[in-house]
C-alpha cells in the first residue's frame, strides 16, 4: 500500500500463490490492504493487474473496483481499477464493516485512537 496523492492510495503488489488460491485468501488480503488504506487516510484506492489474472479481476469487480484509464506506466499492467466505497456515517470513512471484519480498531487492544477504525468504534460506545 502506498500513497499516490492526498486521499489516493495504491495497492502495488498483491499475490496469492496458485496452490493457495480458491480459499478466500485474496479477499482477506484485499480487505487487510483496504483497512490499511483507511488508516493512511485514503478516500480512494487504485490498483492494476494483468488481463491474464482473471480471478483477480473478478475479485476486484466483486469488491466494487471500477475500470479506469491507465494511470501508470507499468508495462505488464493491462487493467486499471479504482474503488470509492460507501462512506461510514460516523467517520466518513469507506468500507464501514472493514475494521470489524478484521478485528481492528478495538480501543481495548490498541493505544492508537486516531485511526478511522478506532474513532468509529469509540464513537459507538
Amino acid at each position: 500500500m502506498r500513497t499516490l496523492a492526498p486521499g489516493l492510495g495504491e495497492i502495488k503488489r498483491m499475490w496469492i500463490e496458485p496452490g493457495h488460491r480458491g480459499r478466500g485468501l485474496g479477499s482477506q488480503l484485499l480487505g487487510a490492504l483496504e483497512a490499511a488504506s483507511l488508516e493512511l487516510g485514503h478516500e480512494r484506492v487504485r490498483l492494476d493487474t494483468n488481463g491474464a489474472l482473471r480471478e483477480a479481476i473478478r475479485l476486484y469487480a466483486a469488491r466494487g473496483y471500477r475500470p479506469i484509464d491507465r494511470y501508470n506506466d507499468d508495462p505488464d499492467a493491462t487493467h486499471f481499477f479504482e474503488n470509492i466505497s460507501a462512506r461510514d456515517p460516523l467517520t466518513g470513512s469507506k468500507n464501514r464493516d472493514q475494521c470489524d471484519r478484521l478485528g481492528r480498531g478495538d480501543a481495548s487492544s490498541s493505544a492508537k485512537t486516531n485511526r478511522p477504525c478506532d474513532r468509529r468504534r469509540n464513537a459507538r460506545r
